[in-house]
C-alpha cells in the first residue's frame, strides 16, 4: 500500500511502530555500551549515536521540505507526527505538544523503571534539537515537559534568533 493510500491512523501506527523498534534498539545498545565501557563513556557514545541519527533524518527531511526556519520544520513535523499539537507558531518561536510517546511506551512495555526511562530519555531527547538544527543551525530547544520524566505530555519550545 502506498503512503498516499493510507489513512492518518495507519500512517501514525506505522510511525509509532518504527519509534518503538528504535526505542528497543537504543535501550539495548546503551545497555551493551554501559556493560562494556561504564555509564559515562557509554552515554557519550549514545549521545553521538543520537546526534548522527537525528542529523541523518534531518537531511532526509530537509531534502523534501527545505531548510530555513520553522515553516520547513513544521511541515516535517506534520508529516511525521500528524497528531502533534502546535501551541505556538511564529518566525522566532515554535511550541509543540504531544500527549503520547511511542518510545516511552516501548520502554514501559519492556519493564523499565521510571528512573531508567528518565535516564534513557535524557539521552534520546537531544535528537529533537539535532534534527531541528539541520533545518537551521541557530534553532534552540527548551523542553517544557517530558513523558520520560513522568509529566502528562512532551512539550518542545523551539526558538530561533532572526538576526
Amino acid at each position: 500500500m502506498a503512503i498516499q493510500d493510507m489513512s492518518p491512523e495507519e500512517i501514525q501506527n506505522a510511525i509509532d511502530t518504527g519509534y518503538r523498534a528504535a526505542a528497543i534498539v537504543f535501550k539495548s545498545a546503551v545497555e551493551v555500551l554501559e556493560e562494556r565501557y561504564g555509564k559515562e563513556e557509554a552515554h557519550q557514545v549514545a549521545d553521538e549515536i543520537v546526534r548522527r541519527k537525528a542529523q541523518a533524518a534531518g537531511e532526509i527531511a530537509t531534502s523534501k521540505f527545505g531548510k530555513g526556519g520553522f515553516e520547513n520544520l513544521t511541515e516535517a513535523h506534520k508529516a511525521g507526527f500528524p497528531n502533534i499539537n502546535i501551541l505556538e507558531f511564529s518566525p522566532t518561536r515554535y511550541v509543540i505538544r504531544d500527549n503520547r510517546c511511542p518510545i516511552v511506551e516501548a520502554w514501559r512495555q519492556a519493564g523499565l523503571s521510571d528512573e531508567r526511562i528518565k535516564e534513557l530519555g535524557d539521552l534520546y531527547r537531544w535528537g529533537d534539537l539535532y534534527f531541528a538544527q539541520v533545518f537551521n543551525p541557530k534553532i534552540q530547544l527548551e523542553f517544557q515537559g517530558r513523558l520520560a520524566e513522568g509529566k502528562p505530555f512532551c512539550q518542545w519550545a523551539f526558538t530561533l534568533d532572526p538576526d
